[in-house]
């Protein structure tokens, strides 16, 4: 195979081409670096608005968050598809920041409780345990493995926890209650006023600095869903105070936009979702007969450099300028990728030498190369990606009839090109990222609320639990934050390795993402998007083919297998023949025989 782009660049200057990253055009024309640094948007998408959100209301998250992007600077970040991953990053670091003080607050109200309170204390400690017990059960009750380790986890904290404290407060009980038994006949006694006040008092007072502590919590959090994170309201991100931190942040948010892609596991397509279709074909190059004088079918060369830059430009063509506009795919992104396994060296060509931080772009010379050499340690696709916010709908009169809905799926298209052997290969795969999941959609339905008002009722929602949990929390929160530094510095000496997992584990927004689009008409969406990206790709390469004088019979019956994949008679009378699939025929002798009634 002889690739005769020469000097080519594949990709081109045109502007309906290149869909993402456009600041990167200047950069140098041969091997790989890093992603230039983009200016910040001043506003959050709707994804990453609910990702954000989703640090403070689910505190495991944050931790996966910090863990998968900040913790091992040498890790490749999967590309991100409709959000951005530096607000959700720094929210995490905060969010971990306000808990971690929160837990602080309340440990250190119960030391202090235990040491001068205790019998106080242990009722307030013993409610609150009460409150947590059921909350915990029914978060758990679906997973077995839970529900035997919550059994076993609550005996032991019963045998080392609960007896002492159980015997503190029954000690207490019994200071309250008056001693003896009386005989028959005798009126029980009744608990003693004053030592019954000397215990609910300051276990009432207890209970309202508990609150206290937790309402600064939850306040502090209502006002970033309600205010900082409101629709249409400028964003500033937390700010950090470590250099290094603050660098890998910067590194991450630029690598999510780069076009090579390390991946760690089985997934060579890190979050893109789930793979709903996959198809490929290979098909003989050999010239047309009608260029023959009878005589065998010479060998056609085609330059994949052009048949790839040809594809990628009529994918573009779907939300271009010749279209309407209410007809044209506005979300469309069409771009090159790179895919290589993230196992490798340090030294290997995609691994920064200086730094041991994987390149995330490639340039066109390099990505032209690639396409040439289809057996080598990465593999080019053509990625194109379309959402589907939608559009308005808009009447004669320029109303606006229906609003834009946004249903949060991400369809992919990912588009393997190559000639090899003197044949050409064509690979297909689709992949959709589910709606995030609808509990994150609290912001939303958080505008018009009172951030008091929330704050408080989220402190009695979960006052047994954060004060019951605080001290397990605090433990394993601070020893993350202090850790954080050591196990950067263990990644970074893991990466001098021989052989070291350079490759993205997964995306943070798929962890959060539901694994199929939520309703029917959201899946019929991506399968139509995909049929439209299939559609085009496939005739895309039939007019290349057919411009190069290459025979197309053989990929015209493919296609046609391909677009019509048989008949389907389900709960149906067949009266007449009936055929399906490529070159299928079926013919009626004579008249149908009458249905029989009742069949």
């Amino acid at each position: 195979m002889v690739c005769f782009g020469g000097g080519l660049s594949y990709g081109g200057s045109d502007p309906t081409v290149e869909t993402e990253a456009t600041a990167m055009t200047a950069a140098p024309e041969t091997g790989f670096r890093h992603v230039s640094p983009r200016a910040g948007e001043p506003f959050l998408h709707n994804a990453t608005r609910y990702l954000c959100a989703a640090t403070y209301l689910n505190p495991g998250y944050a931790d996966d968050v910090i863990a998968e992007l900040l913790e091992d600077e040498q890790r490749a970040v999967a590309p991100s598809y409709g959000y951005d991953v530096a607000p959700v990053l720094l929210h995490g670091l905060r969010a971990r920041r306000l808990a971690l003080a929160r837990d602080a607050a309340l440990t250190l109200i119960l030391i202090v409780g235990l040491w001068q309170l205790t019998a106080p204390t242990t009722l307030v400690l013993m409610v609150g345990l009460c409150i947590a017990v059921p909350l915990w059960a029914r978060r758990y009750r679906g997973v077995a493995r839970w529900k035997i380790t919550a059994l076993v986890g609550g005996g032991v904290a019963f045998l080392c926890f609960g007896l002492p404290l159980l015997a503190s407060l029954m000690a207490a009980v019994n200071e309250i209650l008056p001693s003896g038994t009386p005989e028959v006949g005798e009126e029980y006694g009744v608990p003693d006023e004053s030592a019954l006040g000397e215990l609910l008092a300051p276990a009432g007072l207890l209970v309202l600095v508990i609150g206290a502590a937790l309402f600064v919590y939850n306040r502090a959090v209502a006002d970033t869903l309600i205010n900082d994170m409101a629709p249409g309201v400028r964003h500033d991100p937390p700010a950090v105070t470590s250099p290094r931190v603050a660098a890998r942040v910067s590194a991450a948010a630029r690598a999510q936009h780069g076009n090579v892609v390390l991946h760690a596991g089985f997934n060579p397509f890190p979050g893109a979702g789930t793979v709903f279709q996959v198809w490929s074909m290979v098909l003989e190059l050999r010239a047309a007969r009608s260029m023959m004088d009878g005589g065998p079918q010479p060998r056609v060369d085609i330059d994949p450099i052009v048949l790839n830059r040809h594809v990628k430009q009529r994918l573009a063509a779907l939300r271009g300028e010749d279209l309407a506009e209410r007809e044209r795919l506005t979300g469309l992104a069409v771009r090159d990728q790179l895919v290589a396994l993230g196992t490798r060296n340090h030294q290997f060509p995609l691994i920064d030498p200086q730094t041991r931080v994987p390149f995330s772009f490639a340039s066109r010379q390099t990505m032209s190369a690639v396409i040439c050499h289809p057996q080598g340690a990465a593999r080019h696709f053509l990625r194109v990606t379309t959402g589907t916010q939608g559009q308005p709908v808009i009447g004669p009169d320029g109303d606006v009839l229906l609003p834009a809905v946004d249903q949060e799926i991400e369809v992919s298209a990912f588009v393997h090109v190559a000639v090899e052997g003197g044949m050409l290969y064509l690979e297909f795969v689709s992949t959709v990222l589910g709606p995030i999941r609808e509990s994150l959609h609290v912001i939303d339905r958080l505008q018009d609320r009172d951030p008091v008002a929330w704050a408080l009722l989220e402190t009695l929602r979960r006052f047994g639990t954060d004060l019951v949990a605080a001290p397990v929390r605090l433990v394993r929160g601070g020893w993350g934050m202090l850790s954080v530094n050591r196990r950067m510095d263990n990644a970074s000496r893991r990466s001098a390795e021989p052989a070291h997992n350079f490759g993205a584990r997964k995306s943070i927004r798929e962890s959060v993402s539901r694994l199929a689009p939520a309703t029917y008409t959201a899946w019929l969406d991506a399968h139509k998007y995909s049929k439209l990206f299939e559609r085009r790709v496939t005739d895309a390469i039939l007019d290349f083919l057919e411009q190069s004088h290459v025979d197309t019979g053989e990929y015209r019956a493919r296609v046609n297998v391909l677009h019509n994949q048989g008949t389907i008679l389900q709960n149906s009378t067949v009266t007449g023949a009936v055929a399906g699939g490529a070159g299928a025929a079926a013919t009626t002798m004579g008249a149908p025989a009458p249905v029989a009634p009742g069949r």
